[in-house]
């Protein structure tokens, strides 16, 4: 009688060990699915930031020849006019946007104030270094200048000026061709263009 039992119980264990077996191969041919699938997004992601600044550099390179993508008209988009009475700012930024791992490529008009910080609301988010205050500094134009103003947060903005750092807290400071802004572990690359 106790050897029937012993073999009742040796296939029972054969069982639960098949099972599990089932499971982990399961289990694996998942996360290598995953994994595929994270790997194919990386690239992809890759691919758009090197075919955007590919795009940038064209710009950057020739300001005066900017490739303008051309959409079907739409009916029902409002159409703007020139008014010569209110020029249109003759004033575009770029920035690069240098951060420990990726270097991204920014072009902006400054007609309106450019919010900097790692909010998702600012113009330039820069929400992956978190030493950046929700929004660090704004760069605006007045009186055909470009200034720099700090958002008055705990964490500096510093402006680096060939190989002199300054510390703007609470300041608002005229920006140069060249200049670099350092919030955080991130480098802004200053270049100012007018058309």
């Amino acid at each position: 009688m106790s050897d029937g039992v012993a073999q009742l119980l040796l296939s029972q264990k054969a069982i639960t060990f098949y099972e599990v077996l089932i499971i982990l191969i399961l289990a694996a041919l998942l996360i290598r699915q995953m994994k595929k699938k994270r790997q194919l997004e990386e690239r992809r992601q890759i691919t758009n930031i090197k075919t955007r600044n590919a795009e940038l550099e064209k710009i950057l390179k020739n300001p005066d020849n900017t490739v303008q993508q051309v959409k079907p008209p739409n009916p029902f988009d409002v159409q703007y006019r020139h008014n010569a009475n209110n020029p249109i700012p003759r004033f575009q930024i770029g920035i690069e946007v240098h951060t420990e791992i990726s270097v991204e490529r920014y072009l902006f008009d400054l007609k309106q104030e450019l919010t900097i910080g790692r909010d998702k609301k600012n113009k330039l988010p820069l929400g992956n270094d978190k030493l950046i205050a929700k929004k660090s500094c704004s760069i605006f134009l007045k009186d055909q200048n470009v200034y720099v103003r700090d958002s008055g947060s705990r964490n500096s903005v510093y402006l680096q000026r060939g190989k002199k750092n300054y510390r703007i807290q609470n300041q608002t400071v005229k920006l140069q061709n060249k200049d670099i802004l350092i919030l955080g572990k991130t480098s802004l690359h200053i270049s100012l263009f007018e058309n």
